[in-house]
Formats: structure tokens, C-alpha cells, sequence
């Protein structure tokens, strides 16, 4: 079982699951991304079971599989990758996962799928369009995003999109001395 994906592209998608991932985790799946493809979608997810993010896209697998692919290895791997599309080779009856770049191979084992926690996604979620100031807004906020890795709750952002309906967009960030 097959999965082609490009290296700046997944760079990107992992960049922003990472900060799911849990740092030191009591388990180690909290540490792994989830590989899901099934029907041409691909859906990875990361987890500490206090926060989730979801990644979807469409892919050209036939086939129709879940792996999963350790957080640091993957996010330190795609910093040195020289060629630009990765391959995974996933062996169903194996558990193995094969990642290809050029001339770089590595062989992972994937940890057991049903440890991976159930991630239910809402049935009355919206898509919304973010309007053009979206990344105006970002910066302007971001100044006073907390760095204390101890403190993730002063690592973020809140967003209150659309929530009474007015078609607003409201966002905070602090850090304990700053809020934005």
C-alpha cells in the first residue's frame, strides 16, 4: 500500500499538527501522527486527548489503509530530505512503514491503530472562508503568544469565529503580562 506526498507539503501539514502532539506523553502513541487514506482522501491526525488537529486532502492511492509515523522522527526527517517526494510503503501484514525520498530510505514499524484515540468530529461543524485580513489579524495578535513550553495554554490563540452569528472574527492571545 502505496502513499505519495510532497515534501513541502507535508512539511507544512506536520508544522502545524505538531503542536498537538504531546511532549513526553505517558503513551507513547501520543506521540505519533496518524496515517488515515481511504477512498483517495488522506486524513492525518495528531492528538494528546486534551486537544486534536485534523488534517484532510485528497491523494491517488487505490488503496485504502491507516499507519502511523512517529511525530519527531517525521518532523526532524523532513528538515534534512534533499528530493521533494516522499513515499510510504506501508505493509499490512508486517505493520511496517517504508519512507522513500531519493536516495534516503527509513523503515518504521507503526504502532497499533486501535491505541490511537478516537477523534469524533462534529456533525454540525461549518466551513467557513477566513476573509483576506485573516493573516493581518494573525500578526497582529501574535506578538504576545506565550513560548513557556510548560504553559501550552499560553501558546495559542483563541478564535471566536462567527459564534453569535453577526459574522464577526475575534481572536486572543496572551501570555500573562500581554493581552492582544
Amino acid at each position: 500500500m502505496r502513499l505519495e506526498l510532497y515534501k513541502d507539503n507535508l512539511k507544512e501539514i506536520v508544522s502545524l499538527l505538531r503542536s498537538s502532539l504531546s511532549s513526553g506523553g505517558i503513551k507513547p502513541i501520543f506521540e505519533h501522527f496518524l496515517f488515515e487514506v481511504k477512498d483517495k482522501k488522506l486524513t492525518i491526525k495528531a492528538t494528546d486527548t486534551k486537544m486534536a488537529t485534523i488534517f484532510y486532502c485528497s491523494v491517488e492511492s487505490s488503496d485504502d489503509f491507516s499507519f502511523t509515523m512517529h511525530g519527531g522522527t517525521l518532523t526532524s526527517l523532513l528538515s534534512t530530505l534533499d528530493e521533494d517526494l516522499i513515499v510510504f510503503t506501508y505493509n499490512n501484514s508486517t505493520n511496517d512503514v517504508k519512507l522513500t525520498c531519493g536516495k534516503y530510505k527509513l523503515d518504521a514499524s507503526s504502532c497499533d491503530i486501535a491505541e490511537f484515540p478516537r477523534i469524533t468530529i462534529p456533525t454540525n461543524l461549518k466551513t467557513i472562508k477566513l476573509p483576506e485580513s485573516f493573516s493581518t489579524m494573525l500578526k497582529s495578535v501574535s506578538f504576545s503568544i506565550g513560548e513557556d513550553v510548560s504553559k501550552k495554554d499560553l501558546n495559542s490563540l483563541c478564535m471566536d469565529i462567527n459564534k453569535d452569528n453577526s459574522g464577526k472574527l475575534s481572536s486572543v492571545t496572551t501570555d500573562r503580562i500581554r493581552l492582544s
